[in-house]
């Protein structure tokens, strides 16, 4: 049993927000929450300037969140 997902967005098979919506379509993964991370990419992307000010306690704190977890 897993918590949640944590993925790159930009992957060599299978874009982050593709790999989400199969997730969604699955009957025992659809509810799992999901925090999607962009490591680089064009500045007007915003996932990339959403990802360029994640540091690792934020990081977490997005898991936690995702997870209904308290901080």
């Amino acid at each position: 049993s897993y918590d949640a997902l944590v993925t790159d967005v930009v992957m060599p098979r299978i874009h982050g927000t593709a790999l989400v919506s199969r997730l969604r379509s699955h009957a025992q993964l659809g509810q799992m929450p999901a925090v999607l991370l962009a490591s680089g990419g064009p500045q007007d992307d915003p996932f990339t300037r959403t990802a360029a000010k994640l540091d690792a306690g934020s990081l977490v704190r997005a898991i936690r969140t995702a997870v209904g977890e308290a901080s």
